[in-house]
């Protein structure tokens, strides 16, 4: 059982000879047998019909839809699993502990963004090691380091004093802004640098592929949320919405580094090149996509060299990639576990501390994997 990423623009899902059958244009692309599929992740403009939708609500297989830019647009679920002691336990603690947990997601990211400047800081002095040319690309300097060790320890001990939400969602804020404002140092392709996180839309290449594969992130905690009988809506750390997965975003944080660090050495490893964007001769293409992602989207002023986001090939690509990065094997209290299988710990164990047989703790890594 596997997800399966849809890509192909203009493409339409339907049944045939009760399997799934992707065509495009007439054509066939590919066929999916509903035994080997658990999940549809619709990527862009690809029709789906009432006959897939319906087998797939027989078959127990979730629909996720996506746009290009990366927007994670909504979910059908063949089926909701409720635990109304579990969301009971979930709304008590809201009231009554929210600081509490918000506290230990925005510790358990600090931790991991530090393990993350680490790793990168010791790859960076193993390059200086090399040819006289890679040295020239780089900042011999460390002072900074030191700086970023210092300044995550204080905010760490800061954070340890707070219960306020709104004042601890200022430390992560705080950490967060330091941790992006260096990892510009650790990418080393002159196409995919970047001078801080931007989103909505992301203002370079570097930050397109990172909140595609934040969106990616949240699919899959999201099916972990939701198979364990969660409220998704009700979260700690960020504020309860309607429209938005609070808890999935709470649980995502400790997560993020580590998918940064993904990010980051799929680009220098040159995965990813300036041709696997829009262009400028694909405005028209642009502007209907931006319409999709933002309502106030206003053509006239668009400048398509200030907005970056996927091609569908290159989506494919990375989502191939997300998918292998999930099956890595992380040391996990003693045993090694796939990335994939963490997420989901993770999240029960939240549900056993909810239901006060377990005390929650963060993911929080000690090396990468070897073959990461």
């Amino acid at each position: 059982m596997r997800t399966v990423a849809i890509v192909e623009q203009g493409g339409y899902l339907r049944v045939k000879s009760n399997s799934f059958f992707l065509e495009k244009d007439g054509g066939k692309i590919k066929t999916f047998h509903p035994d080997t599929v658990s999940e549809f992740l619709i990527i862009g403009k690809v029709e789906v019909s009432s006959s897939a939708i319906e087998l797939a609500m027989r078959k127990g297989i979730n629909f996720v839809f996506l746009t290009l830019g990366g927007k994670f647009v909504g979910k059908i679920i063949s089926r909701e699993r409720y635990s109304p002691f579990l969301r009971i336990s979930q709304y008590n603690s809201y009231l009554v502990k929210r600081g509490h947990f918000a506290k230990i997601f925005v510790y358990g990211k600090i931790k991991n963004q530090t393990f993350v400047i680490e790793n990168l800081l010791r790859e960076y002095i193993r390059g200086l090691a090399g040819s006289e040319e890679e040295k020239g690309k780089r900042d011999v300097s460390f002072e900074w380091a030191e700086g970023f060790k210092n300044t995550s320890d204080f905010l760490l001990f800061r954070l340890s004093e707070l219960e306020n939400v709104q004042d601890i969602m200022g430390i992560e804020g705080r950490a967060s802004s330091l941790y992006f404002s260096l990892l510009p140092r650790f990418i080393f392709c002159d196409d995919f640098k970047f001078s801080g996180r931007t989103k909505r839309p992301p203002k370079d290449r570097f930050n397109s592929i990172l909140s595609s594969a934040y969106t990616l992130l949240l699919t899959t905690v999201d099916g972990a949320v939701m198979s364990s009988g969660f409220d998704p809506s009700i979260g700690f750390l960020h504020e309860i919405s309607e429209r938005r997965p609070s808890l999935v975003l709470d649980l995502m944080e400790e997560f993020r580094p580590l998918v940064d660090i993904f990010v980051i050495n799929l680009v220098n490893s040159g995965t990813f090149s300036k041709d696997d964007f829009f262009n400028p001769s694909e405005r028209e293409i642009a502007i209907l996509e931006m319409r999709n992602l933002f309502s106030d989207f206003d053509a006239k002023s668009f400048d398509i060299e200030e907005v970056f986001y996927l091609k569908p090939s290159a989506w494919r690509s990375l989502v191939k990639r997300y998918f292998g990065f999930l099956q890595t094997k992380w040391n996990y209290k003693g045993k090694n576990f796939s990335l994939r299988d963490i997420i989901y710990q993770q999240v029960y164990l939240l549900k056993r501390s909810l239901l006060g047989l377990d005390n929650y703790s963060p993911f929080m890594p000690s090396n990468l994997p070897s073959n990461f």
